[in-house]
């Protein structure tokens, strides 16, 4: 691949960001990018994942975005019920994903069920994506209309993607008893790479699998797939990545409202041993049900991804703390520890000192 065509491209978008392994960015890549779902075509023809340990950043091409939440809005302007056609869709489909999830948990997996599973959390996925991108593109009058329905839609299938994460934590289990890798490691392959174990083929050696688990990135792009690692990676990391760092960062509102407090980076919150005070910022990538604890703790939350009907942005208007969604780069500017105010008002993070 020539780097060309990510430099090409000057909107890059971060959209999630959280624990999930390189293994299932190399199914969602596949989802997002060739899986038709906008009239006959991918949702998302082009997509960049950036892996650090089973971390993994999204980044997609905001124009991509703006062509298909546009599409999806019309369809709304032709047929009033459509919202709730979609959060009904997405709650059914979260109860199939999660009794298949449930139904062969302590099974051995063969190819046929990793195919199955796979192929529920893909029908999943694409009603995932429908209902979280298009409020962000609702107009106030939609808003106030379909915010509620959505939201709870959003809520009722939130377990998915953390069932997802554990059922193939369980996978990689199994096949690290016959391997000499670890799961973590196992959990570096690629799709095409672990379905080739199940039909009796060699895994990837364990170099490779260990240079993707402390660097990696994958890129999608109309049916075609890259993988780098190590400098590669890095120098992707750096095309897509915001440059602009400045003292201030600026990010859409999710709840209003401003404080001033110690700014706390927390990427993993099962296993953070910092100190954490009431009051503090929570700052991280995005948020999920285990940040809770430290969320009903923070004067406010700032992520790097997301949109309205985020975790954190609906936690947010629960809890009613001042929230501010997508800055792209808090987590890369801001120091565990800084003294910043959340201005959630203007929609803008200041450094204090």
């Amino acid at each position: 691949m020539d780097i060309q065509e990510l430099k090409n491209r000057r909107d890059w978008l971060k959209v999630w960001s959280g624990k999930w392994s390189f293994h299932s960015c190399s199914q969602f890549g596949e989802m997002w990018s060739i899986r038709p779902s906008l009239s006959g075509k991918p949702a998302y023809p082009r997509v960049v994942y950036i892996h650090r340990q089973l971390s993994s950043d999204c980044w997609v091409s905001r124009a991509d975005r703006d062509i298909f939440c546009g599409y999806l809005i019309g369809e709304i302007k032709k047929d009033k019920n459509k919202p709730i056609f979609l959060a009904n869709a997405l709650k059914s489909d979260a109860d199939d994903a999660l009794g298949f999830m449930k139904k062969y948990a302590a099974k051995k997996i063969d190819l046929a069920i990793y195919d199955n599973f796979w192929e529920q959390i893909t029908v999943y996925y694409l009603s995932h994506i429908y209902i979280k991108y298009i409020v962000d593109y609702l107009d106030p009058e939609q808003l106030d209309k379909y915010l509620a329905v959505l939201e709870e839609a959003r809520v009722y299938a939130e377990p998915v993607f953390h069932d997802q994460e554990i059922f193939m934590t369980k996978i990689a289990e199994q096949i690290a008893e016959f391997t000499a890798l670890s799961p973590e490691l196992i959990l570096c392959t690629t799709k095409d790479e672990l379905r080739a174990y199940l039909q009796n083929r060699p895994l990837p050696n364990k170099e490779l699998l260990q240079n993707r688990f402390i660097l990696a990135a994958q890129f999608f792009n109309l049916g075609d797939h890259w993988n780098f690692v190590g400098e590669e990676a890095e120098k992707i990391e750096n095309i897509i990545t915001p440059n602009s760092f400045s003292d201030v960062i600026k990010g859409q509102v999710a709840y209003p409202g401003k404080v001033s407090g110690r700014a706390r980076i927390i990427n993993d919150p099962l296993h953070y041993q910092g100190e954490f005070s009431t009051g503090d910022i929570l700052v991280t990538g995005m948020t999920r049900p285990e940040y809770l604890p430290f969320m009903k703790k923070s004067g406010a939350f700032v992520t790097d991804a997301g949109g309205i009907l985020s975790h954190a942005a609906i936690t947010a208007r629960e809890l009613k703390k001042p929230c501010i969604i997508g800055t792209q780069v808090a987590t890369k500017i801001l120091k565990s520890g800084d003294l910043i105010t959340v201005d959630a008002d203007a929609g803008e993070i200041r450094i204090i000192k």
